[in-house]
């Protein structure tokens, strides 16, 4: 019997894993690829784990996901830069507190376009 109820609600637990992925928005989806091709470029400048790539991609997506909140919200307002601003902070924030501030620096580094 609790051999069924564990197959039951791991069932019920996937079935419920895949909706909630299927239903993601086109948003999340291209914010998520945004994050995936931050990552790519940022390990052509500098070596990642495969761990940390992916707290990076994670990192990533919540900022590109809290500025396009930005955009929206405050596109064509005085405190359109300001907002920006406070998000690319948090993210920096994010990046200090996982991975130190020297690799974190590095990381900021690495990931700016050469001009």
């Amino acid at each position: 019997m609790k051999k069924y109820l564990k197959v039951l609600l791991s069932l019920y637990f996937l079935f419920g894993m895949s909706i909630m992925v299927n239903a993601q928005s086109p948003n999340d989806e291209q914010s998520r690829k945004g994050a995936a091709r931050f990552v790519q470029n940022l390990e052509k400048e500098i070596t990642l784990t495969t761990e940390k790539s992916e707290k990076i991609k994670e990192f990533k997506f919540v900022h590109i996901s809290n500025l396009k909140q930005v955009n929206q919200k405050y596109k064509e307002t005085p405190e359109f830069k300001a907002k920006r601003q406070e998000a690319t902070k948090i993210y920096n924030r994010a990046l200090v507190k996982a991975f130190g501030n020297e690799r974190a620096k590095e990381i900021i580094k690495a990931s700016k376009k050469k001009k």
